[in-house]
């Protein structure tokens, strides 16, 4: 992707590439926009110079908290999977 986006449904267990050179933000919903199933996975790889940021909606967290992450490296991953409605876990390079 070369622009920022709110993640819909149809990138559930999906490898989601940012490929920019300018800072990139996707925004991952409520579950009352889009109804993820528990255990869905949203991959995020920053595949070029620009970074890429991951923001949650508000009432949304990961990990417990509701701050932007970043995958830090060049081509690196953050996954993000669902354990509970509006509740995300993140792990990767982050």
């Amino acid at each position: 992707m070369t622009s920022g986006k709110t993640s819909v449904l149809t990138d559930a267990n999906t490898l989601q590439v940012v490929n920019s050179t300018s800072a990139i933000t996707i925004t991952i919903p409520t579950h009352a926009s889009v109804a993820y199933p528990l255990g869905t996975a949203i991959d995020v790889m920053r595949y070029n110079t620009g970074a890429a940021n991951i923001a949650v909606s508000s009432g949304v967290t990961v990990n417990g908290v509701t701050t932007t992450l970043t995958v830090v490296n060049r081509y690196g991953v953050i996954s993000f999977v669902q354990i509970e409605i509006d509740k995300w876990i993140a792990v990767g390079d982050k």
